[in-house]
């Protein structure tokens, strides 16, 4: 399991697992990416105020989540795309199989290269190995400006194309 956290533009992250294998795996490549010194203490310190953890960062990292995905869902179902119904998260699964004409892998990566053109990062189901084509992996963590702005790109994208409308 891997978990992160963003603090300030400090990427920090943890990979817990039982298997010795990915153990040593994680081992060796720590040495040539290793969190700074400095990094890994600021780390230490937060990690050991359990009482901000759990009485303002867990709660506030929630809730912040909570709105962004719920902007975001609400704004794809405007746009008449359906998303995979899950709890609070950073990604959500959208339904984009109705703007594909054929039904293909192909026709998805098509529509990819749509949304990169316009500056769009989503992920197609395809590179999840999704055994059906259509489905696209959003990430929900971002302010809700920034959510406004992805989707109005979004919808330009979606009515670009004649055979999309």
């Amino acid at each position: 399991m891997i978990s992160d956290t963003k603090l300030c533009s400090y990427l920090v992250f943890q990979i817990q697992s039982e298997l010795t294998l990915s153990g040593a795996s994680a081992s060796r490549l720590a040495f040539f990416h290793q969190c700074p010194g400095p990094t890994q203490y600021m780390v230490y310190r937060l990690l050991c105020d359990r009482g901000w953890l759990d009485n303002v960062y867990v709660p506030t990292n929630k809730k912040l989540l909570s709105e962004s995905q719920k902007t975001l869902v609400t704004g794809l179902n405007k746009l008449g795309i359906s998303v995979l119904h899950r709890s609070t998260g950073i990604y959500v699964w959208a339904d984009f199989r109705k703007f594909l004409r054929p039904q293909t892998f192909e026709a998805e990566s098509d529509l990819w290269r749509r949304f990169i053109a316009e500056k769009l990062y989503i992920i197609r189901g395809e590179a999840f190995e999704c055994s059906e084509p259509g489905w696209f992996r959003l990430t929900t963590a971002l302010p809700d400006d920034i959510v406004q702005i992805c989707l109005e790109k979004l919808k330009k994208v979606l009515q670009s194309e004649p055979q999309l409308k």
